[in-house]
């Protein structure tokens, strides 16, 4: 309780700043510039929040912080619209050849955007661990049990010699809103040499979220077993966060075009200042 009470809200403040960093200009920020920049991004904060209270959602850490999110990624894309809006319009290119022109002609600036845009979809699996659940069912061969809009039916459970290890195999229907979809198999192994014993978990993902089934107790009989259950809503957003954020970071260090220079002429020193002694003019090649 006390790690979220302090490092929940600083995580959402962190969001926050992501999202207005970008858009205040350093010593150029007025009242009108406010409104351009901010009227967008405060508009999906404000959208967002209410369809989640329309939605019934009433944990406000959760509200506040998918609501941040939305907001960020208004920012982001605001920049990026206008940035390529600006480059058509002086080049005559296309929007997606402006697009990429842009991040590669301005790699720091827009790979910046592209990790800030990672650290928010990280964000949004980070919240969706406030709608965790875990959950334990003892159930009989034979019989059903149901958590959410998932129904298990236990089938089976059976013992085999694998030689290095007693494997113990249940198998499992799942179903989805009573429609059956996969086939799960949690599995618990006893090393005899070692006298340990791990479990081999049944995983179904999914964007939405993920669901682990382990399989935490069985009697003698092999009738009777206890299942434990956890679903992690969003989780598989912090992979893609992941990933964008290596990909925003590879953008960053992508190498100037090869072949470009640029002449810098440096001015015409004085003759009377004999501490010169170097030619009057200068080629720097960059």
């Amino acid at each position: 309780p006390y790690f979220n009470q302090i490092n929940v809200p600083l995580g959402i403040f962190l969001l926050f700043m992501t999202g207005v960093g970008p858009l205040l200009a350093w010593r150029r920020t007025s009242v009108e510039s406010l409104k351009k920049h901010f009227t967008i991004p405060i508009a999906c904060f404000t959208v967002t929040a209410g369809a989640l209270l329309a939605a019934g959602m009433s944990h406000v850490y959760a509200i506040l912080s998918f609501s941040m999110c939305a907001f960020v990624i208004g920012a982001i894309f605001l920049e990026f619209y206008r940035g390529t809006r600006a480059r058509r319009s002086t080049n005559g290119e296309s929007y997606p050849l402006a697009f990429i022109k842009l991040v590669l002609g301005y790699k720091r600036r827009y790979g910046g955007y592209v990790v800030h845009l990672s650290i928010v979809l990280m964000f949004v699996g980070f919240t969706g661990a406030a709608f965790n659940i875990e959950q334990n069912f003892p159930v009989r061969k034979g019989e059903s049990f149901s958590i959410k809009n998932y129904t298990l039916d236990f089938l089976d459970l059976t013992q085999t010699d694998q030689g290095e290890y007693v494997s113990y195999t249940s198998t499992l229907r799942l179903s989805i809103d009573g429609e059956p979809v996969a086939m799960m198999v949690p599995e618990k192994r006893f090393y005899p040499i070692q006298d340990q014993v791990t479990s081999e978990v049944s995983i179904r993902s999914s964007m939405a979220e993920d669901l682990y089934i382990v399989l935490a107790e069985l009697d003698d009989t092999l009738d009777v077993a206890t299942f434990k259950v956890y679903i992690n809503p969003l989780i598989n957003w912090v992979w893609i966060g992941t990933g964008l954020l290596v990909f925003g970071t590879m953008i960053l260090f992508l190498p100037d075009q090869l072949g470009k220079k640029k002449s810098v002429r440096g001015r015409r020193p004085s003759r009377r200042d004999p501490r010169v002694d170097q030619p009057e003019t200068e080629s720097v090649e960059v």
